[in-house]
């Protein structure tokens, strides 16, 4: 489409001429930044791939060089060479697969810095014919300074865009929340800015991987999107800032071999981040999966009883002073002849669909797990003692649980209905007696007729003791 070629024409053209400012050796720039987002916009906007902007593209090479008064035919050879690391780059992302799959594994990332790798070659392609015509540079010379240079900015910028873009397979997602403190995060940029500090005052060619561990330490704090921009900042400013003078290096930048040298250095300062991070962004998805297998009942969603009471006992913890605790017991009835009649596999399903209409009903701050085979649990802190509130919460369940029904692969359906009890206890009584309360009034539910919600505060505490030696027999 016509404006898709005008935004690559417009991108291109200001970001050449924001780049000609920091010319350096043979009016090449020590900072060029079109090529990297340019090579980042087409991966992440395929559509954008058209004839018509890569005519733009190159069109806004040609005026960039002209406005910056590049004589024509060195603007050529360059226009040639940024095209055609774009396209290489391009070819080997889609050869990759990393078109398809984006970052989901470390290896990824590995490929990611591979196909970047075969950018930088491209350009450095046309860079070994330019140079020698033009800057009288041997052709090693020449392909080697080319190919650091458009390396440096290729890592430096790429992977950032590409992950910053929200909602595209790009972003590399932890799945967790990250395990990094704020007092953590706040000490890795302090340690990230004494080693900047470092940086300009010692100086020397070695000075440029001083931030390398305050990075990594960044890379395992945050997520990996503000970790790649940091890294990303820190190696702009480090490939403008030592051509320029504001790094005491012991070797002058002013010749092709040491420029070449200091540029695949930084290359290399990025190159951990984005390793690291998406390392990190790995673990912590691993982490989650197996923190849900650890936690949670498979077949409901909902937490598995060892975590529901650990959970529980902590909300009894949190709980403010003047609140007191509702209680309550679920059972679906009849669930052993929804088992004998439709079989196992119908009967999980009736489980699965139980456990998300419970976590839809009840309140957003109930602690709610599956307990049993068809019994589940719930409890949430209330500020009154009426039972009133607490009885609406569970009166819903039993309505939405009306509501519910599953056809089976030979296309029976099943209605469901639940029984609840329930009851509001003070903060003092343990998780253990507040069940057993709730599960009382359960089994007055159940004796009552089922499909409805009996509260323990109702009827005589005596019949404890009868329920617990028939409620297994009777939750049928």
């Amino acid at each position: 489409m016509v404006w898709h070629a005008l935004i690559v024409f417009a991108l291109v053209l200001v970001l050449s001429l924001l780049s000609v400012v920091t010319r350096q050796i043979f009016s090449l720039s020590s900072l060029w930044l079109p090529n990297a987002a340019l090579l980042a916009l087409f991966v992440l906007r395929p559509d954008f791939r058209t004839t018509l902007s890569w005519l733009s593209a190159a069109a806004a090479f040609l005026l960039g060089d002209k406005i910056g008064n590049t004589e024509i035919v060195e603007s050529l050879f360059l226009t040639a060479a940024n095209l055609l690391g774009v396209a290489v780059g391009g070819l080997a992302i889609v050869r990759l697969g990393l078109d398809n799959r984006g970052l989901n594994r470390p290896m990824d990332a590995m490929a990611l810095l591979s196909a970047l790798v075969a950018a930088a070659a491209g350009s450095a392609t046309v860079g070994t014919l330019a140079g020698p015509i033009l800057f009288g540079m041997t052709p090693l010379e020449a392909a080697f300074f080319w190919f650091s240079s458009e390396l440096s900015y290729y890592i430096a910028i790429v992977p950032t865009i590409l992950t910053l873009v929200p909602h595209t397979k790009w972003r590399i997602t932890s799945e967790a929340p990250q395990i990094g403190s704020q007092g953590g995060k706040v000490a890795s940029f302090i340690v990230l800015f004494a080693s900047l500090l470092a940086v300009h005052l010692w100086g020397h060619m070695g000075a440029m991987v001083f931030p390398v561990p305050a990075l990594m330490l960044i890379a395992v704090q945050f997520a990996p999107p503000v970790a790649l921009s940091v890294s990303s900042l820190v190696c702009v400013w480090m490939l403008i800032a030592g051509p320029m003078g504001y790094i005491p290096l012991s070797v002058p930048i002013d010749g092709t071999d040491a420029t070449a040298s200091f540029r695949l250095g930084v290359a290399m300062v990025a190159t951990t981040t984005i390793v690291v991070a998406a390392v990190n962004a790995a673990w912590a998805r691993a982490h989650a999966r197996l923190e849900v297998l650890a936690t949670r009942d498979m077949l409901s969603g909902l937490l598995n009883r060892r975590t529901f009471f650990e959970q529980a006992r902590q909300l009894v913890q949190r709980a403010k002073k003047e609140e007191d605790l509702a209680v309550l017991m679920i059972d679906i009835d009849h669930f052993k002849k929804v088992n004998d009649l439709n079989g196992h596999a119908a009967g999980d399903r009736v489980i699965a669909e139980t456990g998300r209409m419970l976590t839809s009903t009840l309140p957003a701050n109930a602690i709610l797990g599956r307990i049993g085979g068809e019994e589940f649990a719930a409890i949430f802190p209330v500020k009154s003692k009426d039972p009133s509130a607490t009885m609406l919460i569970a009166d819903k369940v039993c309505q939405q649980a009306r509501l519910m029904s599953v056809t089976t692969v030979e296309g029976n359906v099943i209605h469901v209905a639940v029984s609840v009890g329930a009851t509001i206890q003070p903060l003092a009584t343990t998780i253990d007696d507040a069940l057993a309360t709730a599960d009382t009034a359960l089994y007055a539910a159940k004796e009552s007729g089922r499909d409805r919600v009996a509260f323990a505060e109702w009827f005589d505490p005596q019949i404890r003791s009868e329920s617990s030696r028939v409620r297994s027999d009777k939750r049928t």
